[in-house]
């Protein structure tokens, strides 16, 4: 099933990691890599095998961090959060865990613990752009005039990232749309449309 995985053969994949799942129901592998495959497609199902791989390996954070990753994934915010209430507490002070609390917060329309959240990542991985990102986001829609400007900044300095720069000027074409500034949005807008990488209509 790897062999086949790694020449992206899906069909010839799949036969084999049912027959896998013939021999032996309970394969922590195999269900692992049938939902790797399904999220790799864009499955929604992909999120009961996250479940599942979890469920049988109970003692893997790693498990528990992918089944909330998958969960937010697929909009599923209730699912993320039982991901992530099932873990140690010596696993809830990792960047990993204050990343997707945070993610979950957001999602959930609480941006200040969301803010609290991805600042705490911040604080454990200060290199790591897309905790910025996701902090400057939180802080452009902020009702204080100053922390929504010192946000749109920091979104603008990272526009300057090639593997950031589309899902910024989205932001920042959404954000100057919201303000009705016509000027920056028709300048985001080009900005995007003149991009080599862009891949949306």
């Amino acid at each position: 099933a790897n062999q086949y995985i790694a020449e992206g053969d899906l069909k010839d994949t799949d036969i084999c990691l049912r027959r896998v799942l013939q021999i032996n129901p309970m394969s922590v592998d195999a269900s692992r890599l049938i939902a790797n495959t399904l999220e790799a497609e864009g499955s929604p199902s992909a999120l009961s095998w996250r479940i599942r791989v979890a469920k049988l390996q109970p003692n893997n954070v790693t498990n528990r961090f992918m089944w909330a990753q998958t969960a937010l994934k697929t909009h599923d915010v209730q699912s993320a959060a039982e991901a992530l209430a099932g873990l140690d507490d010596k696993y809830k002070t990792t960047a990993e865990y204050y990343k997707l609390t945070g993610a979950v917060a957001w999602n959930s329309g609480r941006a200040a613990e969301a803010e609290h959240q991805y600042s705490e990542a911040l604080r454990l991985e200060p290199t790591n752009l897309t905790v910025v990102l996701n902090l400057a986001t939180i802080h452009l829609t902020s009702t204080n005039q100053a922390v929504a400007a010192a946000g749109r900044a920091a979104l603008n300095q990272l526009s300057d990232n090639a593997s950031l720069r589309m899902v910024v000027l989205q932001h920042l074409l959404t954000d100057a749309i919201d303000r009705k500034s016509v000027t920056e949005a028709l300048a985001y807008s080009r900005e995007i449309a003149e991009d080599p990488a862009a891949t949306f209509a």
